[in-house]
C-alpha cells in the first residue's frame, strides 16, 4: 500500500472521527427543542443517487411563512416575503438600506452579496397558522357571497373552487411550521420565543432583492432541511409508499400518515427519536 492511499485512509477516518465528535456534543445535555412533528412538517422521501437507489432514508422538514399579500387562489410557495421582513428588519439584519438605495452604482451592482447567513424561528400550529386559516375562512366567506351576488357567472365559480380548494388544502395539507423572525443573535432570539414545545431556532438564510426602488427579502433555505432517519427507525418509513400530491378533495388522503419527535442540539442540528403511526391523523 503506497503512502498516497494511506494518507487518504487517515484522512478518512479523521473526517468520521469529527462528524461522531460534533454528532456526541450536538446530542449532549438536554436538547435545545423537543416538538411533535407529523408528515405534514416532515415528509418522507425515498432516497435515489446516481439513479440508483440509496438505501439512507431522510425526512424533509417543510415550512412556510406567512406573505405580505395573502392569497388563496393559488399556492405562492416558499419564496414568497414574510410580512415582517420588511426594511427595518433587513437592517437590523445587518443589511445597509439606506447606503445601497442611495449608492450611485448600477443597481444591479449594489447587490454583490445578495444572502445573509441568520437565525430563523420556526412556529409550529402557532399563532401564524391560525392567521392564514382565518383569512382563508374569510377568502371562502367572500368569494361565496361575491357569487351569490353575481349568479351564476362561471368565472367567479372556477374562483371559488380554488379558493375553497387552497383553504382546504391549508386546513389538511400544507405544513404548520412557519418562519416568523430571523436574527444575528441566537441567545436573544431564544430569550424572545421561550416556548420550546411550539417554536425553534435554526441557522438560516434570508435573499434581498430590489422591487422597484425598495428592497426586500425572502427566506431562502434553512441551513438544514433535511433530517436522517436513525436504522432503528429506517424499516418504519421503508414501509410507507413516496407521498403523493395531497388533493384537499380527498381529505383521507390529504391526512399526514405518521408523528415524529423531533429535538435540536446545541449545534441546531436535528435528530429523531420516535415515529408512530397515527390512528386518527390531523
Amino acid at each position: 500500500m503506497n503512502k498516497v492511499a494511506i494518507a487518504a485512509g487517515v484522512l478518512v477516518l479523521l473526517v468520521n472521527a469529527l462528524i461522531l465528535v460534533s454528532v456526541a456534543y450536538n446530542r449532549s445535555g438536554e436538547p435545545l427543542y423537543t416538538l411533535q412533528l407529523t408528515e405534514r412538517e416532515l415528509a418522507y422521501y425515498p432516497s435515489y443517487r446516481y439513479g440508483r437507489e440509496n438505501s439512507g432514508v431522510q425526512l424533509k422538514l417543510d415550512w412556510q411563512v406567512v406573505p405580505e399579500n395573502l392569497r388563496f387562489d393559488y399556492y405562492y410557495g416558499y419564496r414568497a416575503r414574510p410580512v415582517w421582513l420588511d426594511e427595518a428588519k433587513l437592517s437590523e439584519l445587518g443589511v445597509d438600506v439606506v447606503g445601497l438605495k442611495h449608492s450611485t452604482k448600477p443597481r444591479h451592482a449594489r447587490l454583490l452579496d445578495r444572502h445573509i447567513n441568520v437565525y430563523l424561528v420556526l412556529e409550529y400550529d402557532g399563532e401564524a397558522y391560525r392567521t392564514v386559516l382565518q383569512r382563508a375562512e374569510s377568502a371562502v366567506e367572500e368569494a361565496r357571497a361575491n357569487l351569490q351576488h353575481a349568479g351564476e357567472d362561471e368565472q367567479r365559480q372556477r374562483q371559488l373552487k380554488s379558493i375553497e380548494r387552497q383553504a382546504g388544502l391549508w386546513q389538511n395539507s400544507y405544513s404548520r411550521l412557519f418562519v416568523v423572525d430571523a436574527g444575528l443573535d441566537r441567545q436573544a432570539l431564544a430569550q424572545r420565543y421561550r416556548d420550546r414545545s411550539q417554536t425553534l431556532v435554526m441557522a438560516g438564510v434570508i435573499s434581498v432583492y430590489w422591487s422597484g426602488n425598495q428592497l426586500q427579502g425572502y427566506v431562502n433555505r434553512l441551513a438544514i432541511d433535511r433530517v436522517h432517519v436513525p436504522l432503528p427507525l429506517a424499516d418504519f418509513f421503508r414501509g410507507l409508499p413516496a407521498p403523493s400530491y395531497r388533493y384537499a378533495a380527498d381529505p383521507e388522503r390529504a391526512q399526514p400518515r405518521y408523528q415524529v419527535e423531533l429535538k435540536i442540539g446545541k449545534r441546531l442540528q436535528p435528530w429523531l427519536i420516535t415515529a408512530e403511526r397515527l390512528s386518527n391523523p390531523n
